[in-house]
Formats: structure tokens, C-alpha cells, sequence
């Protein structure tokens, strides 16, 4: 009996870890992913610049659908 009620404790223990290092590494992610896109656009030359605004706002047009285009 007691070592069952020790088994339960264990896995609670775990469930609770393993749910807590989830959500921190979903953070981490968010953090890096806000690391690598400061470090490209450093690193971007102008006319990279220039095909990357143009691929956004041709991606930004084709999602809002505007009349008469």
C-alpha cells in the first residue's frame, strides 16, 4: 500500500515536470525564434530587403482579397 501511494506521488511528480518543461520550452522557442529573425535582418542586404517587403505584401494582398485587384 505504501509503495503504491509512493508510485502515484512519483508519477504526479512527473506529469507535473513534464508539463512545466513544455511550456518553458515553448518560451524558449518564442525567444530564440526572436533571436534568429533580429540576426537575419542584420544580416539582410538591401535588395534581399527589397524581395522580402515585396513577397510580404504580395502574401499580405492575396490573404485580404481586396475589391479590384
Amino acid at each position: 500500500m505504501d509503495e503504491q501511494q509512493l508510485e502515484l506521488r512519483m508519477l504526479s511528480r512527473v506529469g507535473r515536470t513534464a508539463s512545466t518543461d513544455i511550456i518553458e520550452e515553448s518560451a524558449s522557442l518564442s525567444r530564440y525564434k526572436v533571436l534568429i529573425e533580429k540576426k537575419v535582418k542584420s544580416r539582410v542586404t538591401p535588395s534581399v530587403k527589397i524581395a522580402l517587403q515585396y513577397s510580404v505584401a504580395v502574401s499580405d494582398s492575396e490573404t485580404s482579397q481586396q475589391p479590384g485587384e
